[in-house]
């Protein structure tokens, strides 16, 4: 392609489907950000500040949980599948000014 090496690609994997609306967070404070029903996919940005994630249920803190990089193109996290209940992420800055741009999808994979 035409990036430069260690320059961040967006890898956009097909088919998906649009679930709910895009939304914007700022993760001043441990968020949940809800998946919507039915999705097993979130296409996720960070940008102004780095921001941290987790799957678990537990709260992420700034050292601590998955790194999104501000900056970073968007990104498709797929997401674990909970028994009897939805899961959600949690989503905290690592400094402030900080926003996580999120969608929800339907992904088939592979």
């Amino acid at each position: 392609g035409n990036t430069m090496p260690g320059q961040p690609t967006a890898i956009i994997f097909q088919p998906y489907q649009i679930v709910g609306n895009h939304a914007t967070y700022l993760p001043a404070a441990v968020t949940t950000i809800p998946i919507p029903n039915g999705a097993n996919a979130m296409f996720v940005q960070a940008t102004g500040q780095n921001v941290r994630i987790k799957l678990d249920g537990t709260a992420p803190t700034t050292g601590g949980g998955f790194q999104i990089r501000a900056g970073d193109p968007p990104f498709l996290l797929p997401l674990p599948q909970a028994i009897g209940a939805q899961p959600s992420i949690l989503a905290l800055q690592e400094a402030s000014a900080a926003t996580l741009e999120v969608q929800g999808v339907i992904q088939a994979f592979a």
